[in-house]
């Protein structure tokens, strides 16, 4: 195996381990990809992933890769994926620019390593609007839901938390993933509420599919669609709609028409 053929098998497990764990992910160009192998959106940000599989340490050259990658895509944030580990010199690059380093022996655990950087303190403070943990009345605000509610009823449900003191708080990162594996709560008798997380996850499955679809990816679209199945996901919402009606519609008739024969029925015995 040479070292291209290595370098794609590389990719393509880098990307089961992403979406194994929920990240919609894209492909670049291999012949031209400007620094970047994968491309993924994540809480409302975009990430480019270069991905090195090497025998020895990776250097800063795939750190100054992904950081130009970074402005070619309109990415917010990179990461540098290895097979191996990084010189000292490439650590501090990735450090001082804001780089995500994942090694062999983080790569299995990329998904939390990408949490912990997204909401880290060193990640909090490149950005011009610090986000904090959530509160109690955060949480309001993003459910439109009395406090009582959220207390009854979405912690109850396993919405994660810690307190300071006797006050609640949430962190954002896990707060989107408890939505998007607990898809919605009940509110009221007979009703539920949607989670947002759930919603955007869903939002970027459909979006992904509909551009594999669009680039005639049959991989891909057999990918998304068996993701979109165990995540109990329609990709296609509005058709589903539009069928649930149609079927109702033909059930309305049918009853509608027993009825006219049961009438027509009655008033024939009636002449007799």
């Amino acid at each position: 195996m040479n070292n291209r053929t290595k370098g794609i098998a590389f990719e393509q497990y880098v990307r089961q381990i992403l979406e194994s764990n929920g990240i919609i992910t894209q492909s670049t160009i291999a012949s031209n990809d400007y620094g970047a192998d994968i491309l993924f959106d994540y809480q409302g940000y975009r990430f480019v992933v270069q991905c090195k599989c090497l025998s020895g340490a990776a250097g800063i050259k795939p750190v100054q890769e992904v950081i130009g990658a970074i402005s070619y895509y309109h990415a917010h944030y990179g990461i540098v994926v290895t097979n191996t580990f990084y010189t000292q010199q490439a650590s501090n690059l990735a450090y001082s620019t804001g780089v995500l380093l994942v090694d062999n022996a983080g790569l299995t655990s990329i998904k939390s390593l990408i949490d912990h950087f997204f909401f880290s303190s060193t990640y909090l403070e490149n950005q011009e609007a610090p986000m904090e943990d959530w509160t109690i009345k955060d949480l309001m605000g993003r459910y439109n839901v009395s406090s009582a509610k959220i207390y009854s009823t979405f912690i109850n449900y396993g919405l994660p938390y810690y307190k300071v003191g006797r006050e609640y708080r949430f962190v954002p990162a896990d707060v989107w993933e408890w939505e998007r594996l607990q898809q919605k709560v009940p509110f009221g008798h007979n009703d539920f509420i949607f989670l947002p997380g759930y919603l955007d996850y869903s939002d970027q499955l459909r979006k992904a599919y509909k551009e594999a679809r669009k680039q005639r990816n049959c991989n891909k679209e057999k990918e998304i669609r068996h993701l979109a199945k165990r995540e109990g996901i329609s990709l296609f919402p509005h058709r589903r709609t539009i069928i649930l009606a149609g079927i109702r519609l033909v059930l309305i008739i049918f009853i509608f028409w027993l009825l006219f024969k049961f009438n027509f029925f009655l008033s024939i015995k009636s002449l007799f």
